[in-house]
């Protein structure tokens, strides 16, 4: 939350439509453009004389069959507090609907419990009448923070472009933004341009889900973008900071994948704060993918925010995000890892205005090729296996390989299948593109 006195008078958002050049991406880097996803447009976000500056740039957002337009620009008063909040509330509906989901079943000897079904099990946890008034509500949750953010009447051409582009098909977006953050996996835009979302959500169309239906990137700055990791004769260096008392079928999981992948991996596991630190302050970086798999503190709910700092959990103490930079001395400039951060909310970027410490910012800014995690909390039991899942596309000895981008998006679609929403949860900043080159060795 933001303290006592430091709250501006008011934030404004503005849309203009130009030419983008780079596919994109603001700088390309170290990046081999025959294997990029096609990018159908990028949108640019900064903050210019105290209001935030969108750009919708190139691909379908000018791609209509008429000439290269400038539309009026877009204001919109947004303070910081306020922008927190309508995430947030985005995010507590998620909690209420699906993580806090219970039933009650027979307690020996003392009646009734609470079952809370989404921990139990990852895969069809409910009955396909209970997920469709879910899928209604998250939908309705979705629309709302699409519409608190982007659909003001001194806004809507910037709503019109962002709903017309995600209608037409599947999209890839780069968001450039060192200070503006949405879960934009969660948000829903209905596909029936003529049919608006029902009251109870209940004729939602999964396609409506950005997560579901279209790849966002989130870059917090501009750096070089690095696509490919590379093994090391054979063998992919893979780090895992775990806590060994996390659920026992995610810890299971976990080990039945490393079991089936050791000739593939060098592997490497960390339980205390200290092996982490070792590990990251290594020169070289030994590790192309560093897995947190551990238990993790962010911002809190709507009601009981949360003053500390983000943290993830190890079994003797606890990693802030400021340890990472710390850690870290000097920006990587060779053997960018990709970052899975897999414990509750360990996902979140701050919504506030300002850059701040996150695990996310700070291992971008260290140079990281890719960063995945997740915006709210995920049950031992799907993250388990959402992770296990990933990694076996990735690790796969595809010609092409896996892109990360493309297998978040199959892994929301699964999920969903089996009446699970979480892989909507998970969010992607940067590395849509990042992929395992085994033909290619560093």
């Amino acid at each position: 939350m933001i303290a006592s006195g430091s709250r501006p008078t008011g934030i404004s958002l503005s849309l203009t439509v130009e030419k983008d050049v780079a596919n994109g991406f603001l700088s390309l880097g170290k990046y081999d453009a025959t294997r990029a996803l096609v990018r159908s447009g990028a949108i640019d976000v900064d903050v210019v004389d105290g209001s935030f500056q969108f750009e919708l740039r190139d691909g379908l957002f000018s791609n209509r069959g008429k000439p290269l337009r400038r539309v009026k620009p877009a204001r919109v008063s947004l303070d910081r507090e306020s922008l927190f909040d309508i995430v947030q509330r985005c995010r507590a509906e998620w909690q209420e609907t699906v993580i806090d989901r219970n039933d009650l079943i027979a307690s020996p000897g003392k009646g009734q419990k609470k079952r809370f079904v989404f921990e139990e099990k990852w895969e069809e946890p409910v009955d396909t009448q209970t997920f469709r008034e879910i899928g209604g509500r998250l939908a309705r949750a979705g629309q709302a923070l699409f519409d608190l953010v982007f659909d003001r009447d001194e806004a809507e051409d910037l709503a019109r472009d962002l709903r017309m582009t995600t209608r037409q098909g599947e999209c890839v977006f780069t968001v450039n933004a060192p200070h503006f953050h949405l879960p934009w996996g969660m948000l829903y835009t209905h596909p029936d341009p003529n049919t608006p979302l029902d009251a109870d959500g209940f004729n939602f169309d999964p396609r409506g889900f950005w997560g579901y239906q279209h790849i966002v990137e989130q870059f917090t700055n501009d750096h070089p973008v690095i696509d490919q990791l590379r093994p090391v004769v054979g063998k992919l260096g893979f780090g895992v900071a775990l806590h060994p008392g996390i659920a026992s079928s995610c810890l299971t999981g976990h080990q039945k994948f490393v079991a089936a992948n050791e000739s593939r991996l060098n592997y490497a596991e960390w339980t205390t704060r200290r092996q982490v630190e070792a590990a990251l302050s290594a020169s070289p970086f030994e590790n192309r993918i560093v897995y947190f798999l551990c238990h993790a503190e962010g911002a809190g709910s709507v009601e009981h925010p949360s003053l500390r700092p983000p943290a993830l959990e190890l079994a003797d103490a606890v990693i802030e995000a400021t340890d990472i930079r710390n850690w870290i001395q000097k920006r990587l400039q060779t053997d960018q890892p990709l970052v899975f951060l897999n414990a509750c909310r360990a996902g979140q970027l701050g919504t506030l205005v300002y850059r701040n410490y996150t695990f996310a910012t700070q291992f971008l800014e260290r140079g990281a090729a890719c960063v995945i995690g997740p915006q709210t909390e995920v049950p031992a039991v799907f993250a388990g296996e959402y992770g296990r899942r990933f990694f076996e596309e990735l690790l796969s000895n595809n010609n092409p390989p896996k892109q990360v981008g493309p297998a978040m998006r199959d892994l929301a679609r699964f999920f969903w299948e089996k009446r699970n929403p979480l892989g909507l949860a998970y969010s992607l900043y940067a590395g849509a593109d990042c992929h395992i080159q085994w033909r290619e060795e560093r």
